[in-house]
């Protein structure tokens, strides 16, 4: 006896299948870049023109690379670590 094929959009366990993947964008507008780091639109500006996030002219768009974005992170994540919890 043959099983019924799956609904369009499941598989045979009846579990939705997943979209492909979308690449993630390499750089991203100062309002996204603002919005993915938890900041207003104000302070990211002020982290840009202060040179601590680097951003880039494109045409008329200013755009922060995203590779940006978490080096500046991964700085702050580390400035402000107590050095008594880092393991050596």
């Amino acid at each position: 006896m043959r099983r019924p094929a799956p609904a369009p959009g499941y598989s045979s366990v009846l579990v939705p299948e997943q979209p492909p993947a979308q690449p993630l964008p390499l750089a991203i507008s100062v309002v996204d870049a603002a919005k993915m780091v938890g900041l207003g639109l104000s302070s990211m500006r002020k982290l840009i023109a202060a040179n601590r996030v680097k951003a880039v002219r494109v045409g008329m768009a200013i755009v922060v690379p995203v590779v940006e974005l978490e080096r500046f992170l991964e700085r702050e994540a580390g400035a402000h670590l107590d050095p008594k919890e880092v393991q050596p």
